[in-house]
């Protein structure tokens, strides 16, 4: 999870990824992606804790 500062001053959170695309074995894309952004927050703690709830209901881990 990453936490963004949005132009209006707000804060959100996004979940990334890295990625590995291969074509018969060899490595032919690699990087990081970012899923749309969610919320919208007063703080960036609000955001963290909020990002935090989120991703451990999607994965199934605990904070």
């Amino acid at each position: 999870m990453v936490i963004l500062q949005r132009e209006d001053g707000l804060y959100a959170y996004a979940e990334q990824y890295h990625y590995v695309s291969q074509y018969e074995g060899e490595i032919i894309a690699e990087g990081w992606a970012t899923l749309p952004s969610d919320g919208m927050y007063a703080t960036s703690q609000i955001a963290e804790i909020e990002g935090r709830a989120a991703f451990s209901q999607r994965h199934g881990v605990a904070y």
